[in-house]
């Protein structure tokens, strides 16, 4: 039987990859769980677990840069994430091991075979370059289809400063080119563009955050996108705004 700790910032994910875990009672036996990755390096030292279960995007630091404050790996690696096919292809080209969520007990009982296949730990690896492909791979991903008269055209989501209704079609303004006028409503391309990154101030306005250059709080309160645009904010989404951007 193998121990096993379980960092994830998400307690749901954590108390199913748990619940899943103790189906293999014979196999694998859960000595830890944590969902603040402050607190796990302490943890990871003092269990000395075999195989840790790690989640990648946290909040106050990754995954990646948990592994980076080890002074050693003498542990199976396995990381527990949300991200899509794509974003992954960096886990395969460095040959780590992965589990999608929501993990299936499939995919469980196939990481736990292989673990006890093999017998040394994973290595001691330079993460560095496993973020900057991982980064990579995230940005070749994040391409969003706009359907226009002729057809689609293609943007990464951090091309596009913002977007507008209009009536039952939506303006799309991007970086160094002319507006899109796309074929769907501001609601639909708002559901392909979501938040962190996008905010929708207004039921007529999505903003990519980054783009943000100044906030106004006079007249109810706009902000000035780098275009040049002045954005209204409506009254209901004020507070949401307001705590967003003192984080």
């Amino acid at each position: 039987m193998k121990t096993a700790l379980l960092i994830d910032d998400e307690l749901n994910s954590l108390d199913t990859l748990e619940y899943e875990l103790r189906q293999f009672d014979h196999e694998i036996q859960v000595i830890g769980t944590c969902s603040d990755p402050r607190m796990a390096k302490t943890l990871i030292e003092n269990l000395r677990p075999e195989v840790l279960f790690l989640d990648i995007e946290m909040p106050w630091m990754s995954g990646f840069e948990l592994l980076d404050t080890l002074k050693e790996i003498n542990f199976h690696l396995i990381f527990v994430t949300a991200y899509d096919q794509f974003a992954i292809k960096a886990f395969d080209y460095f040959t780590l091991d992965y589990l999608l969520k929501p993990v299936s007990q499939l995919a469980l009982g196939r990481a736990i075979t292989k673990i006890k296949e093999i017998e040394k730990p994973s290595p001691s690896v330079d993460f560095t370059q496993i973020i900057k492909a991982f980064q990579q791979q995230q940005e070749e991903s994040q391409k969003i289809a706009l359907p226009v008269k002729n057809g689609y055209e293609f943007y990464k989501h951090a091309e596009i400063i913002r977007c507008e209704a209009d009536a039952n079609y939506s303006k799309v303004f991007v970086l160094n080119e002319k507006p899109i006028l796309v074929s769907k409503p501001l609601k639909k391309i708002s559901s392909m563009l979501e938040f962190p990154n996008f905010f929708r101030p207004h039921q007529s306005h999505l903003i990519n955050l980054d783009y943000m250059k100044k906030f106004d709080k006079s007249d109810g309160g706009t902000i000035l996108m780098s275009d040049g645009k002045a954005v209204p904010i409506s009254r209901h989404k004020k507070l949401a705004f307001l705590e967003l951007i003192k984080k």
